[in-house]
């Protein structure tokens, strides 16, 4: 009964040693399986982290570049942005320079124009005044004849010889004679009319090629009486059609009769 006994207690140890080792191993299978599953969850959140991080970093890259590209177009537009105010500065500067010069111009031109009117209205009263004298010298025209020269009749010219103390002077050939633009009237003197003076003043004039008398030399006069002063004064106002010589404009030297005569 002992014997038996003592099998079977030995038979429950080993049955519990059995089942204590099979627990251990068990827990061991239990610990590994938990740290694999561990690891490979562990693994895996680090591998997404990674590829979250260079997705990231790959996205703030593009960022950067995007941010550089802006920053750059910024101080392009900053850079047009000054160009364009310095360059508006400068044409408003052009602008207002012009103006200026403007004003200034319309200054001299309203000067240039006060001038001119100022000229006009002496020479208008210079007109009147002449108007006036001619009138006040012409009481007497009722009985005096001022004979216009004729230029077109020059070779039918009845004048007197020069006298032998004349001042000579060149002789310049012409085809065709100078001409006056209008008739020349000499204004007779007062003091001739009054005294009932007449004649004939001879002056000898240089017509240059543009048509102007430079020289006069009186060859025949009649002095103390106005009438040689009058005649010169007469002659020298006049404009010619200057003289021709094959073709070519000259000046020439020409003998022009001014005849003062009263009527009855």
């Amino acid at each position: 009964m002992n014997n038996l006994k003592e099998e079977l207690d030995s038979i429950d140890n080993k049955k519990s040693s059995k089942f204590s080792f099979k627990a251990f191993l068990l827990i061991i299978v239990f610990i590994l399986t938990v740290f694999i599953l561990f690891s490979f969850v562990n693994y895996a959140n680090k591998r997404n982290f990674e590829q979250s991080s260079n997705q990231q970093v790959k996205i703030n890259n593009e960022l950067l570049e995007n941010n550089e590209r802006l920053l750059d177009k910024i101080d392009e537009l900053e850079e047009d942005h000054n160009n364009y105010v310095s360059n508006s500065k400068k044409e408003i500067n052009d602008l207002k320079k012009r103006l200026k010069d403007s004003k200034e111009n319309i200054s001299i031109l309203k000067k240039r124009i006060n001038d001119k009117e100022e000229i006009i209205q002496s020479l208008n009263s210079k007109l009147n005044k002449k108007i006036l004298s001619d009138k006040s010298n012409n009481v007497l025209t009722d009985d005096l004849t001022i004979q216009e020269t004729d230029l077109d009749n020059f070779d039918n010219w009845k004048t007197s010889p020069p006298p032998t103390s004349t001042p000579q002077v060149k002789f310049i050939p012409y085809d065709d004679p100078p001409k006056p633009l209008y008739p020349i009237k000499p204004v007779y003197p007062n003091l001739a009319q009054k005294a009932g003076v007449e004649g004939q003043v001879l002056i000898q004039c240089f017509i240059d090629k543009n048509g102007v008398v430079k020289e006069t030399i009186i060859l025949k006069g009649i002095p103390n009486s106005g009438l040689n002063e009058s005649a010169i004064n007469a002659i020298k106002e006049a404009r010619f059609r200057p003289a021709k010589q094959r073709g070519k404009k000259v000046g020439v030297w020409i003998t022009i009769p001014i005849n003062f005569e009263l009527r009855n």
